[in-house]
């Protein structure tokens, strides 16, 4: 398969409509900024760690509550900690993700949106790629690999409908991570 070629808006504009379908059902509230901005990441490092290609190519930054991709940062900062309304979304340019992409990112949305953007940030700052990275500098894209192949889980029944699902390493499930983490779900 072709690698596809993603921006950062296009991820958040996918996220930010997906979403929707939650709030109109009352089981997710809007996006926030800072949230968007977490389940950037976690989508990058997933594909980064399942198929050794990265979902967008915007670099993210180490900032002070976690990774940022800065142009996306300035678009929705006014915004403050309030949610992104999808009629503010611009799908004009926005490049539809392919169904394979789209199930990973349904599966990722599934895994993360379920922590609080707090959560999300904490769970960030005590990941090695954020720790080793200074702040202001680019977060790299194969210390995100490296991390997320060697320590990350990832609930194999959350992926079993997707075809690669051979491809994903057995040993990433870690319970105990998954315990810890739990007390930041909303």
């Amino acid at each position: 398969m072709e690698p596809q070629k993603y921006s950062a808006q296009d991820i958040a504009n996918w996220f930010v409509l997906y979403n929707q379908k939650f709030v109109d059902e009352g089981e997710a509230e809007l996006i926030t900024p800072l949230k968007l901005q977490k389940l950037l990441y976690y989508a990058q490092a997933t594909f980064l760690a399942i198929k050794d290609e990265a979902l967008f190519e915007d670099e993210i930054y180490k900032w002070e509550f976690g990774p940022v991709v800065p142009t996306l940062y300035k678009k929705y900062s006014d915004l403050g900690a309030r949610g992104i309304e999808p009629t503010s979304v611009d799908t004009g340019g926005t490049k539809k993700v392919d169904d394979f992409y789209e199930q990973l990112l349904e599966a990722s949305y599934e895994k993360y949106n379920r922590f609080s953007a707090y959560g999300l940030s904490e769970k960030t700052h005590s990941e090695t790629p954020w720790q080793r990275t200074k702040r202001n500098e680019i977060i790299s894209k194969q210390a995100i690999q490296e991390y997320f192949k060697k320590n990350v889980y990832v609930d194999e029944k959350l992926f079993a409908e997707i075809p690669c699902q051979s491809e994903f390493p057995r040993k990433w499930y870690d319970a105990s991570e998954d315990s810890f983490w739990e007390s930041y779900v909303k």
